[in-house]
C-alpha cells in the first residue's frame, strides 16, 4: 500500500478515537448528574453503571476500528501484501490507548467523592468497591483489545491470499502468471485422520483460526487434527472445524481454505492420542503412551528469554488483583509462544505487551522486549 493510504487510514481511526473519548466524557457526565449525595446508595450504583455503559462503549469502539481496517483493505484488495498487513496491524494497534479507562474512571470517582464531600459526606469506605470495578474494566478493556487484533490478523490475511487469487486469474488471462497459489504455503503440516490415516509434510499457510492448502488425493474432513511443525522442533495442533474446499478456477488449483481451532497441550494430546493409527512400510512404527528417547529442543533467543523471564517475574510480584495476574501471566505465555514459533511480529507482541497491567518496571521490561524484534 502506498504511504497516502497508511495515512487515510491513521486520519479515519483518528476520527473515530476522537468520537470515543467524547462519548466517554458524555457517559461520565450522565453518571455524575445520577449521584445523589443525599443517599450514599447511589454512589456504588453510578459507579457501576458508568462502568457497564463504558464497557459497552469500548466494545463499540473496537467493532468501529476493526471495520474501519477492513473496509479500507477490501477497498485496496490487489495491493495488499504480507508487509503492508503488519503495518496495518500495527496502524490498528497504536489506535488503542488502554490507559483511558482507568484514568477516566479515577477522575470519575475523585469527582463524585468531591460532590458528596460539598454535601458533608465521607465516601472513603467505598475504596475498595471502586479498586474492584476498575480492575475489572481495565481487564475487560484489555481482552477486548486482544481480541480484536487477532481477529484482524485473520481477515486480514484471508484477503491478502484472496488479493493474491484475483491477481494471479487476472494475469493468467493475459499468458502472465508468475505468481501461484502455492507460492504462499510456508508452512509444514501433517494431516491427522480420525480413521487413523497420517499425511505428513504438506505445505499449506497456517494462521490462528484458517490453514489455507491445496487439495491433495485425500479428503480433508471435520474433526482431522493440523499438526503444524515448526523450524525451531516446536509444533502446534489444530483440529478442523470446517474443511472450505474451493474447486479450480483459471490459474488457481482446488485448495481448502480450512476454519480451525487451536488445542492447548492437554487437549492437543489427548486428541493425538485417540486416533487408532494405520501405519505400513519398512521400520514403520509410532510411540504412542510409550518412552521415546528423543528429544525437541525449541531455541529462542536467550536476550528474550530472560527479558521474558523478568517480566512474569515483576507479574507475580505486583499488587494486582488475582482475575488480573491471571490474566497477565497468560499474555506473556503467549508473547512467549510468539517467540517459541521463530517468526514473532511485532504488532502482534507490541499489542500483547500493552495489555499488560500499567506498571512502571512491566512497562520498562515490556518496551525491551519490543526492541528485540
Amino acid at each position: 500500500m502506498p504511504s497516502e493510504t497508511f495515512q487515510l487510514l491513521q486520519s479515519r481511526l483518528s476520527r473515530i478515537k476522537s468520537e470515543h473519548v467524547g462519548r466517554l466524557l458524555e457517559i461520565a457526565s450522565g453518571a455524575l448528574e445520577t449521584f445523589d449525595p443525599m443517599r450514599k446508595v447511589t454512589f456504588s450504583q453510578s459507579i457501576e453503571a458508568y462502568a457497564r455503559a463504558a464497557t459497552a462503549e469500548h466494545s463499540s469502539f473496537c467493532d468501529c476500528i476493526q471495520k474501519e481496517v477492513l473496509s479500507l483493505a477490501h477497498e485496496l484488495l490487489l495491493t495488499l501484501s504480507e508487509e503492508s498487513k503488519v503495518e496495518v496491524l500495527a496502524v490498528a494497534a497504536r489506535s488503542f490507548d488502554e490507559t483511558i479507562y482507568p484514568k477516566r474512571f479515577d477522575l470519575q470517582v475523585d469527582a463524585m467523592v468531591r460532590k458528596g464531600g460539598r454535601c458533608g459526606l465521607k465516601v472513603d469506605e467505598w475504596g475498595t468497591r471502586t479498586d474492584i470495578q476498575r480492575s475489572l474494566h481495565q481487564v475487560g478493556a484489555s481482552n477486548r483489545v486482544r481480541q480484536t487484533l487477532a481477529a484482524l490478523a485473520d481477515e486480514l490475511e484471508l484477503i491478502r491470499l484472496r488479493s493474491v487469487r484475483k491477481a494471479a486469474v487476472s494475469l493468467s488471462t493475459k499468458g502472465e502468471l508468475h505468481m501461484v497459489f502455492a507460492d504462499l504455503m510456508n508452512d509444514k503440516i501433517d494431516v491427522l485422520k480420525s480413521g487413523g490415516e497420517k499425511f505428513e509434510g504438506l505445505r499449506a499457510s497456517v494462521q490462528r483460526t484458517k490453514v489455507f492448502m491445496q487439495a491433495s488425493s485425500f479428503l480433508v474432513e471435520p474433526k482431522d487434527l493440523i499438526v503444524r511443525r515448526m523450524s525451531n522442533g516446536g509444533e502446534e495442533t489444530y483440529r478442523v472445524i470446517d474443511p472450505g474446499f474451493h474447486e479450480a478456477l483459471r490459474g488457481i488449483k482446488a485448495h481448502y481454505q480450512m476454519d480451525v481451532h487451536k488445542l492447548g497441550l492437554p487437549e492437543a494430546k489427548s486428541a493425538v492420542q485417540s486416533i487408532t493409527y494405520n501405519i505400513s512400510g519398512s521400520n514403520a512404527r509410532i510411540n504412542q503412551n510409550s518412552v521415546d528417547n528423543s528429544t525437541n529442543i525449541s531455541q529462542i533467543d536467550s536476550r528474550s528469554t530472560h527479558q521474558i523471564q523478568l517480566l512474569r517475574a515483576e507479574v507475580d510480584k505486583a499488587l494486582l488483583e488475582p482475575d488480573q495476574k491471571r490474566e497477565a501471566l497468560e499474555v506473556i505465555d503467549e508473547v512467549e509462544d510468539a517467540f517459541l514459533s521463530g517468526k514473532p511480529k511485532k504488532s502482534v507482541v507490541s499489542a500483547l505487551l500493552s495489555s499488560l497491567p500499567h506498571v512502571a518496571n512491566i512497562t520498562s521490561i515490556a518496551a525491551a522486549i519490543v526492541s528485540l524484534l
